[in-house]
């Protein structure tokens, strides 16, 4: 547990009131004000944390289904915009705000000043590149955090951020953050968090958390993994694709066999002995000579339906991916059987899961990064209301970008997550699968346009080859 200035183990949590109208009910002395516990606590420990991260490393279902979100939040790329204050924005139409927006960018003209100087900082310090990274943080961990790490100046101490620059962004894993500081006196406002074992300020980091709604008690600002509700479905896929298929390939494609060996007349140590010799000697397909010994061998029918088992993981993948929220048919080989139900099952994903997790990142980079450059820009103290927000939204795409679909599945075949026979199978659509193989699909219609079929199909017709 770590707060700030924590007065004593419990806190007030509202201003003092008016005492007058207690009463008593059923012996119990009813209050109008009371005292909050100031506590934190994480909701998993270190074994939680390499489960999560060996399932996101090693389990293809986990790794698929994050990659594929990864792909179409930063797929059509995102850019920096002049925005004004919600308080500004209520109520308006989107024509309304157009106009209002162009008034603004009037008015302010140092506003272009501003983005332009706030974009080439991005640009230097290769922000875009670093936020997939803190995405995938987010995502297994349910937090992460970006370092903003500072050139060290003459005469510059913790108490000065006048002359501060920033050297370069640095993605920190999540397993060695420690408990964020908060401030007891200030309704548990994040102040900063152990990094390392050192307290680290907020002015020096970009942290977030990818479900900020406290489900569990006392966990705020810790966040909860995407991969939390299916670590168990994961890991009984990484035991069977990693342990139980090597042992059925090892196993199944040969017959086990019972031998019966006469150990009459034997103790126990040479019984034990004779039966141990007899099967070292056993090769399967090798002639093996033994003398007489009283030896029956039976062999056992013992089946394994591999199939079955086969079909039981895909079942549990498809469970992962659901759970992820990801429509099976990007991810999992499979036939779609209507091309517009899966279009509409992939609109919901980008306009529901996609956009919600683009505007999480949006507004931790606002508020913690793109607001305090911009307040030094304009030399506005904190506290104060800013005349207008420059903040880097994300592009959504849509799903009827049929080739840029093809790039994210191109894309996927590159990381050799999928191969192009399955991209092609997945996204079942003519313009992808050129993009993906072109070589091949220009073959294979040439081929298919002089087969010997299709000529005697055009000589029925009374037609000549080459006509």
């Amino acid at each position: 547990m770590q707060l700030v200035k924590p007065k004593s183990k419990v806190s007030t949590a509202s201003a003092a009131v008016s005492l007058d109208g207690i009463k008593n009910v059923q012996g119990i002395r009813m209050l109008r004000r009371i005292n909050l516990i100031d506590f934190i606590q994480n909701p998993y420990n270190d074994t939680h944390m390499q489960r999560f991260e060996s399932a996101g490393r090693r389990n293809w279902a986990v790794k698929s289904g994050i990659s594929v979100k990864e792909f179409f939040i930063f797929a059509k790329g995102s850019e920096l915009i002049f925005d004004l204050p919600e308080s500004a924005k209520e109520g308006l139409s989107q024509t309304e705000l157009k106009k209002e927006i162009d008034l603004a960018k009037k008015k302010h003209h140092n506003w272009e000043d501003a983005k332009q100087s706030i974009a080439r900082l991005d640009e230097s310090l290769k922000i875009v590149e670093q936020i997939p990274i803190f995405y995938w943080q987010i995502s297994l961990f349910g937090r992460g955090l970006i370092i903003k790490v500072l050139e060290e100046t003459e005469g510059d101490t913790d108490d000065t951020q006048e002359n501060e620059v920033i050297k370069k962004l640095q993605v920190i894993n999540t397993r060695r953050l420690g408990d964020p500081i908060l401030d007891a006196d200030n309704d548990m406002a994040f102040e900063g968090v152990f990094v390392d074992g050192q307290p680290l300020d907020k002015s020096s980091l970009i942290y977030g958390t990818y479900q900020p709604v406290q489900i569990s008690p006392h966990t705020e600002w810790f966040g909860y993994s995407q991969i939390e509700p299916i670590i168990h479905i994961a890991e009984g896929l990484s035991i069977f694709w990693e342990e139980d298929v090597k042992e059925i390939q090892r196993s199944a494609w040969l017959a086990s066999i019972l031998l019966e060996i006469n150990t009459a007349g034997l103790t126990r140590t040479k019984a034990q002995s004779r039966i141990r010799s007899v099967i070292k000697e056993i090769k399967a397909g090798k002639y093996i000579g033994i003398n007489q010994m009283g030896i029956t061998a039976t062999q056992l029918k013992l089946e394994s339906d591999l199939n079955g088992l086969v079909d039981l993981a895909e079942k549990q993948e498809a469970k992962i991916f659901k759970a992820l929220q990801v429509p099976q048919f990007l991810v999992q080989s499979e036939d779609i059987a209507n091309r517009a139900t899966a279009d509409k099952s992939a609109e919901l994903f980008l306009n529901g899961v996609i956009s919600k997790d683009q505007k999480l990142l949006e507004n931790i980079l606002e508020t913690q990064w793109y607001e305090p450059l911009l307040r030094k820009q304009l030399d506005i103290e904190d506290g104060k209301p800013l005349p207008f927000r420059i903040r880097r939204e994300f592009n959504l795409p849509r799903v009827s970008e049929f080739l840029d679909m093809a790039d994210a599945v191109t894309k996927l075949v590159d990381a050799n997550i999928w191969d192009k026979q399955k991209a092609n199978e997945v996204l079942d659509s003519e313009e992808v699968t050129e993009r993906v193989n072109k070589d091949d699909i220009e073959s294979d219609k040439l081929v298919s346009e002089f087969s010997p079929q299709k000529e005697q199909a055009k000589q029925n017709e009374g037609e000549t080859p080459f006509q």
